[in-house]
């Protein structure tokens, strides 16, 4: 017991501090897929800056002090607008920390009598369009407000423009109800769609392999969790887990991310 109470003395403020950093100030993520190549890549490791759109309360999308709005051309991380907020379904699982002190996103599995972590998944893209703005893709070229958008960001890696096979004729309606999250014909020719109050239009930088708000529609502004600032590790592509490791791209590592 004295043990335990010379640990927390020591370093009982240390955590803390440590947990308050992460939850309001920086944290890390991982970034396991292409979409955003060649800004990002698959095993980047990045800090980011999580009180750049305001604090919000640990592990819910509510502001605890808001902050301002993504603008575009900025890079986001935020909440995959899919996912449910709890685990599926409602009444195999019971919220461990009330809604009102949300400490940790720890359930308890009735059905397999352990406790289960969810939290949804994190999406990293660039915001293209924020709320008002109409967003149209004609043969892989993005336009905004009906002008060109200059991107020198985005990548093409497929020579192939896919024609538009959907009429756009109750194109945003179909848009906004998530009718195209597994439609890859409308990859290069897309919309118009106006982006709706309190949301933003997102897009992966390697345009022909991500999935992105084409798809699965605009992301509510609360899912915002913050922009990256800079790649702190960086593991090798492909092969094994070993393999990365050896192959550790030292280059990327400090790289600011833009």
């Amino acid at each position: 017991m004295k043990k335990l109470k010379d640990f927390v003395r020591s370093w009982g403020s240390v955590i803390l501090i440590v947990l308050l950093i992460r939850a309001f100030i920086i944290e890390a993520f991982n970034v396991p897929t292409g979409s955003m190549e060649d800004t990002i890549l698959p095993g980047d490791f990045v800090l980011v800056n999580k009180f750049i759109y305001g604090f919000k309360i640990p592990f819910t999308t509510r502001d605890l002090i808001p902050g301002r709005k993504p603008k575009r051309g900025e890079i986001v991380i935020f909440r995959y607008p899919v996912d449910p907020e709890t685990p599926k379904p409602e009444e195999r699982f019971i919220r461990f920390f009330p809604k009102w002190l949300p400490l940790l996103p720890i359930y308890w599995d009735k059905e397999k009598k352990f406790f289960h972590w969810y939290a949804p998944r994190n999406f990293v893209k660039r915001c293209i369009a924020v709320e008002g703005d109409t967003v149209e893709i004609i043969n892989k070229r993005v336009y905004v407000n009906r002008k060109p958008l200059y991107e020198p960001y985005a990548m093409h890696k497929d020579p192939y423009i896919i024609p538009r096979r959907e009429d756009t004729l109750g194109f945003e309606k179909r848009w906004l109800n998530r009718e195209f999250i597994n439609n890859m014909e409308i990859r290069d020719n897309f919309g118009p769609v106006v982006v709706p109050e309190g949301h933003i239009f997102v897009m992966g930088d390697n345009r022909d392999f991500s999935h992105d708000s084409r798809y699965w529609g605009p992301v509510p502004l609360r899912f915002v969790k913050g922009s990256p600032l800079v790649i702190y590790f960086s593991l090798g592509q492909g092969g094994n887990i070993l393999e990365r490791i050896l192959h550790i791209q030292w280059g990327r590592i400090g790289r600011v991310i833009r």
